[in-house]
C-alpha cells in the first residue's frame, strides 16, 4: 500500500509539472497574443500598448479589476478585447485552482506524515509509538533542552501510526511543544525515510522499538549512512546488548529500566519508586553527570565532594561517579573518599536542573585551585 502510495505520489508530480508548464505556456501566449493584437489595431497616439502600460492593462483586466483608464480605441481592439477578457478569467482560475489543490495536497500529506523535513540540527525519534514510552521520552527530551535555554527541532517518525498523526490527541502532555510527525511506510525505513527525516542533519537520533529486532535493523541501516549524530538505541530486553552490531557512530546503548524497577520495587518495597524519581524529570529533579576532566588529574573524590558541595551551595547533591570501560560507561555510586578518577570520568549528580557550560568550566577549574 505504501509503495502504491509513493508511485501515485511520483505521477502526481508528474502530472502538476506538466499542467505547470501548459499553464505558463498558455498564459504567455495569452500575454503576447494580446499585445500583437492591439499593436495591429490601435492607432499610434494610443499608448496603451506600450511596454509598462500594457503589462499594468493585461495585469488588471486578467485579474477583473478594470480601472479603465487604459483602453483600447479602436473598434477592433475593442471587439478583441472582450475575447481576451474572458480566456484571462479562465487562466486565472485555472491558476487558483491549481495552486489550492497543491496546498491542499501537501496539508493532507504533512497530516499525513509523508512529506520530507526541513528541520536541521534536530533531535529525532525513530520508532514504535506509544502513549507512555514514547511521551515519556519527549517530556524528558524537552524537559532537559528547556533547561538548557531552548529547545531544537523535535521529529519523529513512527512505524506504526500509519497515517494517523499522534500528537494530534497526545500534545497537552509535551508542555506545549508539538514534534513534527512523519511515518515510515509499510516498507520500513528505507533509505527514502532517513532522507525525508534529514537523519544525516540530526544533531541527536533516539531509537525505540516495541521490538528489539528491529531497532538493530535501523542502527544496522543509520550506519551505514554515516550519520554524524549521537545515537541511542533503548531496548527492551537486557540480551539485546549483545546483538548490537559494531559500528562508527557515536552510539549509546540504554538497557530496559522499567522491568528491572518493577523487581526492585517487589523486592524492597520504596526502592523502585525511588528510581524512578531519579529517572523521571517531571517529578521535578533529575539525575545527571559532569566531565570532570579529560586527563584525569582529578584530586580525591572525597575532596571533589566537599568542593561539590561549596560550589553548588545546596542546588545539586552528588552520588559518584562513572568512568569510562569496554566502550560503555561503569558506574559507582558509593565512592570511598579516596576513590581517583579515571581519564574521562563524570560526576553524577541529583538536582531541578543541569549544570550549564559555564558552570562546568568554573567548577572544574577551580578544582585545580586545591
Amino acid at each position: 500500500m505504501y509503495a502504491f502510495l509513493r508511485n501515485l505520489q511520483k505521477l502526481w508530480q508528474v502530472l502538476a509539472l506538466l499542467e505547470l508548464w501548459y499553464l505558463i505556456l498558455a498564459t504567455t501566449a495569452h500575454y503576447f497574443l494580446f499585445w500583437a493584437a492591439l499593436s495591429m489595431s490601435e492607432p499610434e497616439d494610443n499608448k496603451i500598448t506600450e511596454a509598462v502600460n500594457f503589462w499594468y492593462f493585461w495585469s488588471t483586466t486578467t485579474l477583473t479589476i478594470g480601472y479603465g483608464d487604459l483602453s483600447p480605441t479602436s473598434k477592433i481592439g475593442r471587439m478583441l478585447t472582450p475575447v481576451f477578457q474572458f480566456t484571462g478569467v479562465l487562466l486565472l482560475m485555472a491558476w487558483l485552482a491549481r495552486e489550492g489543490m497543491r496546498l491542499a495536497n501537501f496539508t493532507s500529506r504533512k497530516r499525513r506524515g509523508i512529506v520530507s523535513t526541513r528541520a536541521k540540527d534536530h533531535i529525532l525519534v525513530i520508532g514504535d509509538f506509544s502513549p507512555t514510552r514514547t511521551l515519556q521520552l519527549l517530556g524528558n527530551i524537552i524537559h532537559d533542552r528547556k533547561n538548557d535555554g531552548s529547545v531544537p527541532p523535535i521529529v519523529c517518525c513512527f512505524s506504526n501510526t500509519g497515517d494517523r498523526n499522534p500528537f494530534e490527541r497526545y500534545s497537552n502532555g509535551l508542555d506545549g511543544v508539538v514534534p513534527e510527525y512523519h511515518q515510515s511506510g509499510e516498507a520500513g525505513f528505507t533509505q527514502q525515510t532517513f532522507s525525508d527525516i534529514n537523519a544525516k542533519a540530526a544533531s541527536q537520533i533516539y531509537v525505540a522499538f516495541e521490538k528489539d529486532n528491529s531497532a538493530l535493523g535501523v542502527i544496522g541501516s543509520l550506519s551505514r549512512l554515516g550519520i554524524k549524530a549521537e545515537v541511542a538505541v533503548l531496548l527492551r530486553e537486557a540480551e539485546s546488548a549483545e546483538l548490537v552490531p559494531e559500528t562508527s557512530m557515536e552510539l549509546r546503548v540504554i538497557p530496559p529500566i522499567q522491568p528491572v524497577l518493577a523487581v526492585r520495587e517487589m523486592e524492597d518495597p520504596g526502592t523502585g519508586v525511588a528510581a524512578a524519581h531519579l529517572l523521571d524529570v517531571t517529578k521535578g529533579e533529575s539525575l545527571f553527570s559532569m566531565e570532570v576532566g579529560k586527563d584525569g588529574e582529578a584530586l580525591p573524590y572525597g575532596q571533589v565532594c566537599s568542593k561539590f558541595d561549596g560550589f553548588f551551595q545546596g542546588a545539586a547533591k552528588l552520588i559518584g561517579i562513572v568512568s569510562p570501560e569496554n566502550g560503555g560507561w561503569k558506574p559507582d555510586c558509593l565512592p570511598t573518599p579516596d576513590s581517583k578518577f579515571k581519564p574521562g570520568s563524570r560526576l553524577l549528580y541529583i538536582g531541578k536542573r543541569d549544570a550549564s557550560k559555564e558552570e562546568e568550566v568554573e567548577f572544574k577549574t577551580s578544582l585545580l585551585k586545591v
